[in-house]
């Protein structure tokens, strides 16, 4: 049972809900199937079946990036989620792959694999190894 959590930080939350035009302008790039269609109906961030791994909506997708500085240090990555305990979870925009990384050393040399794609990670209730 997912659990919806509201997570918008600042300004963005004022804005309203992103669009994906938005998102995507923000990062430059269009967003990678099946992600994209994903997020086209997740405007809101909720918890997964085991309650810690948070999965970023609309809403809160680009405000996480931002704070964590995730195109700094992980770039051709997206942060799509959390596992409420400093590991990020991100997307690689390249091959699709579900990665996690703790949030005090995000870059790709400490990136521990998640998934395959971002469907079988969707698949398996977006859980991550703790």
């Amino acid at each position: 049972m997912a659990v919806q959590v509201s997570c918008s930080f600042g300004h963005r939350r004022a804005q309203g809900v992103q669009s994906l035009e938005e998102v995507e302008t923000w990062l430059g790039r269009p967003l990678p199937e099946p992600y994209r269609s994903f997020l086209a109906g997740t405007a809101v961030s909720f918890l997964a079946a085991n309650g810690r791994t948070l999965v970023y909506g609309r809403t809160a997708v680009m405000e996480r990036n931002d704070t964590h500085e995730s195109r700094a240090y992980c770039p051709g990555h997206l942060m799509i989620g959390d596992n409420s305990g400093g590991v990020a979870l991100v997307l690689s925009l390249a091959d699709g792959q579900v990665h996690s990384v703790g949030m005090g050393a995000m870059t790709p040399d400490c990136f521990e694999p998640v998934a395959q794609s971002f469907a079988a990670w969707q698949a398996a209730g977006f859980l991550c190894a703790e």
